[in-house]
C-alpha cells in the first residue's frame, strides 16, 4: 500500500494507519495547512472534499483527520485507484478545485463528505458548501455523490426541521459513525467501519462511471448535449417566480413590522410620559409581540423559500454566468435574470446599511434587538425571536449566493469594445505600422 504524503511534509510510511493514537496526533497541526494526498494525483482519480470543523477535530484528538487518511488508504486498497481528499478549506488548492468542480461538472466522480456534528451547522462556510454541492448534485441527478457522515448526535435531525441544512442531511442516506468513534482505531470493528465507507464510495464511483458511459452511448453524435443561454434562462425562469415572491414578501413583511414597531414606540412613549405602571407597559409590549408573531412566522417561511430556491437556482445561474462571459453579445438574453438579482440586491443593500450603522456605533436598534431583550418576559417573545432568528439565518445564507451572482453576472460587451479600441490604438502607434503608412 502506498504511504500518505502531505504537501510540504515528509512521507509517512504505509503503516501509519496502524500507529498508536498518540503517534497520529503529532501530525494533526500540520494537516490544517495541507491537502492530503494518497500517492500521486492521477487524472482519473476520484476527488473528494472532506468538510468538517477544526474545533471538532481538535476536541476529538485528531480523529476526524485520521478517519480521512484511513478512508483514502482503504479505497486505494480495494480499488487500486487513488482517492484524493481535500481536507482544509483554507488551503488555496481547496478553493481552486472547489470552484472548478462546482462551476463545471461534479459528475466526474467528485464526492462531498461532510462530518456532521452540532457545530457543523453553526459554521457558515460548512453550511454554504453543503447546500451548494447538494444543489449541483441534484441538478445533475447525482445525489449519491453527497455522503454525510453522522459523527455526533445532532438534536432534531429531521427532514421537517426548518433549518434547510439539517433537513437536507436528514433526507440523505448518511453513514452513521456515532458508535464507531468510540472504538479503538486498531480494532477489527473500526476497520470494518472504514471498509464499509470505502466500499460505498467505490460503489458510487462505479455507478457514476456507468451512468456517464450510458449517457455517452445514448447521446446523439450530432448533438453536443450542452444547454445554450436561452435553454438555461428558460429553466431559471421556471424557478424565478417563487423566488421573486419570497423577495417581495420579505419587503412587505419588513414594512409591516416597521409600522407596528413605530406604533408601539409611540404608544410606550405616551405611557411613560403619563408615568403609567409597569404592568400597563408590559401589556402594550405583549400586544405588540402578538401582532409581530404572524409576520415573523411569515417572514420565516419566506426566508426558507428564498434560501431553498436560491440553492436550486445557483447551479443554473452559475452556468448562465459562464456562458455570458464566453459569449458577451448574448447578454440581453440574461437581462430578466439580471433584473431579478437587482430586485434582491435592493433589500440586501438596505440590510447592509443597518450593519454599517451598527459597526459605526450609531444609536440604532432593530426590532429583533429589542425583542431579544424582552425574551425573558414570556413565551410570546420567545416565539417571535425564534421565528425572526430563523428568518435572518435563511436570509443571510441566501444573500451570500445572491451577492456572488450580482458580482459575476455582468455585461461584458462594453469592456470588450473598450479593450478592442485600446488594442487598435496601440496598434496604430506601432512603429512598424507607421513605417507601412510612409
Amino acid at each position: 500500500m502506498k504511504g500518505v504524503a502531505f504537501k510540504g511534509s515528509s512521507k509517512i510510511d504505509g503503516s501509519s494507519s496502524r500507529q498508536t493514537h498518540a503517534d497520529v496526533i503529532q501530525y494533526v497541526p500540520n494537516l490544517f495547512r495541507w491537502k492530503v494526498e494518497l500517492g500521486s494525483m492521477g487524472n482519473d482519480a476520484a476527488i473528494g472534499f472532506w468538510s468538517y470543523t477544526h474545533e471538532d477535530n481538535t476536541l476529538d484528538e485528531g480523529s476526524i483527520i485520521q478517519l480521512s487518511r484511513l478512508l483514502m488508504e482503504e479505497y486505494n486498497l480495494l480499488s487500486g485507484e487513488t482517492l484524493d481528499l481535500f481536507v482544509d478549506r483554507n488551503d488555496l488548492a481547496w478553493g481552486q478545485e472547489w470552484r472548478k468542480r462546482i462551476d463545471t461538472s461534479i459528475a466526474e466522480t467528485t464526492f462531498f463528505i461532510p462530518i456532521i456534528t452540532p457545530r457543523y451547522f453553526k459554521r457558515p462556510e460548512c453550511r454554504r458548501e453543503l447546500l451548494e454541492f447538494a444543489a449541483k448534485a441534484e441538478l445533475l441527478g447525482a445525489d449519491e455523490l453527497l455522503m454525510p457522515i453522522l459523527y455526533i448526535e445532532v438534536p432534531d435531525l429531521s427532514s421537517e426541521n426548518p433549518d434547510e441544512a439539517i433537513a437536507l442531511v436528514a433526507r440523505m442516506q448518511y453513514a452513521d459513525w456515532r458508535q464507531n468513534r468510540w472504538l479503538e482505531v486498531q480494532s477489527r470493528e473500526y476497520r470494518r467501519g472504514v471498509n464499509a465507507l470505502a466500499q460505498r464510495l467505490l460503489s458510487i464511483t462505479r455507478k457514476v462511471t456507468e451512468q456517464q458511459l450510458k449517457r455517452e452511448l445514448d447521446s446523439d453524435p450530432e448533438d453536443d448535449g450542452a444547454d445554450g443561454i436561452n435553454d438555461v434562462v428558460e429553466r431559471i425562469e421556471a424557478l424565478l417566480s417563487d423566488w421573486l415572491d419570497a423577495v417581495i414578501g420579505e419587503k412587505s413583511v419588513g414594512a409591516q413590522v416597521t409600522a407596528i414597531w413605530e406604533h408601539y414606540l409611540l404608544q410606550e412613549s405616551k405611557l411613560k410620559g403619563r408615568n403609567a405602571p409597569a404592568q400597563a407597559i408590559l401589556s402594550a409590549r405583549i400586544r405588540m409581540a402578538r401582532e409581530m408573531l404572524p409576520l415573523a412566522r411569515r417572514g420565516q417561511q419566506d426566508g426558507q423559500l428564498y434560501l431553498s430556491r436560491s440553492i436550486e437556482l445557483d447551479p443554473l445561474i452559475s452556468a448562465l454566468i459562464r456562458l455570458v462571459a464566453e459569449h458577451p453579445e448574448s447578454f440581453p438574453l440574461a437581462v430578466p435574470v439580471r433584473e431579478a438579482i437587482d430586485e434582491a440586491m435592493e433589500a440586501i443593500r438596505l440590510q447592509d446599511q443597518y450593519v454599517t450603522m451598527r459597526s459605526k456605533g450609531e444609536d440604532f436598534e432593530s426590532v429583533q434587538d429589542v425583542l431579544r431583550r424582552m425574551n425573558h418576559l414570556g413565551r410570546i417573545f420567545q416565539q417571535c425571536n425564534t421565528a425572526f432568528m430563523a428568518k435572518q439565518r435563511n436570509a443571510k445564507e441566501g444573500n451570500e449566493i445572491i451577492r456572488r451572482w450580482n458580482a459575476e453576472l455582468v455585461d461584458h460587451r462594453s469592456s470588450n469594445s473598450t479593450d478592442k479600441e485600446q488594442a487598435e490604438g496601440e496598434s496604430s502607434k506601432d512603429p512598424a505600422n507607421e513605417k507601412d503608412k510612409k
